[in-house]
């Protein structure tokens, strides 16, 4: 039997599914959890801010929550992350402690940094910023519109943080006893044989 058990609060979608040990979910609006906030005005025009837009064709469709943070026009590399839209600063609280791959839903470009300094083109990672171990119920990251995105430069654009909970190792091997999940699709091992497989 399935149960799904979501509760919207504070910016933060708590999804837990208990279906044969599936993964924990956690998914955070980035404008709820992103500083500070004057970074950013509801639907203006985007020049030295982000826009909190919820104009968009589709938006309900497009963004979760039928928002997102806009970018002004990023059509070349910007020196520091001082020109163009404000540095936003994203903080994380009450993550239950464990291993969890961080990812972000994003449109076109957008750069990210752990510690405001080094920078990583979040296209190159697809979206993922990493799996780390969080003890102490915190996680915090920098994001910027300093990157233009190439062939086609424009807005950029920050939706949402997932926080997924990482497949728990046994002596090195991702879900080594399969405890995480049984399904063979999603429990990260494959099948492989010297013989070929048969049905008979």
């Amino acid at each position: 039997m399935t149960r799904t058990v979501t509760i919207l609060s504070l910016g933060v979608l708590w999804i837990t599914v208990w279906a044969q040990d599936q993964p924990e979910v956690l998914v955070f609006e980035a404008e709820t959890v992103s500083h500070p906030q004057d970074a950013w005005g509801d639907d203006i025009r985007p020049e030295v801010k982000w826009n909190l837009w919820s104009k968009d064709t589709d938006a309900e469709k497009n963004w979760s929550g039928g928002r997102v943070l806009q970018s002004p026009p990023v059509l070349t590399n910007r020196k520091t992350p001082e020109e163009g839209a404000p540095l936003l600063h994203t903080h994380l609280t009450n993550v239950p402690p464990g291993r969890w791959t961080v990812s972000i839903k994003y449109g076109r470009e957008l750069a990210v940094s752990l510690d405001g300094k080094e920078w990583l083109r979040l296209s190159e990672a697809n979206g993922v910023l990493g799996t780390f171990e969080i003890a102490d119920g915190v996680f915090e990251f920098w994001v910027d519109d300093r990157f233009a995105y190439e062939p086609n430069p424009g807005y950029s654009y920050y939706d949402t943080i997932t926080l997924t909970r990482a497949l728990p190792e046994t002596r090195g091997v991702l879900n080594g006893d399969f405890e995480a999940d049984r399904d063979m699709e999603r429990s990260g091992w494959t099948w492989w044989s010297r013989e070929p497989r048969t049905t008979s």
